[in-house]
């Protein structure tokens, strides 16, 4: 959504957008590192409370390979909690 002002002579500019969800969408996990060896690592978080009028259907792991490039997604609980991506 984005808002202008009008008057006789014209149309203002307008606003910056703005999103608006039904749903919140949820608050960061806090995760925490368990157990490392040379190489692996053990992870846990927290589950997180669901906000109003919604449900957590998942949670989405990013790993980063240490090369200053971008995460991506090692595990994706939403979609296939059973498989662990390499």
């Amino acid at each position: 959504m984005s808002v202008s002002a009008v008057t006789l002579i014209g149309e203002g500019p307008r606003s910056n957008p703005l999103s608006i969800w039904a749903v919140n969408i949820p608050n960061a996990p806090t995760v925490s590192l368990t157990e490392t060896s040379r190489d692996s690592c053990t992870i846990e978080w927290t589950a997180v409370e669901p906000p109003i009028n919604s449900l957590i259907t998942g949670y989405i792991v990013y790993i980063d390979d240490g090369l200053d490039g971008p995460f991506k997604v090692g595990y994706n609980g939403d979609l296939n909690p059973s498989k662990l991506f390499a």
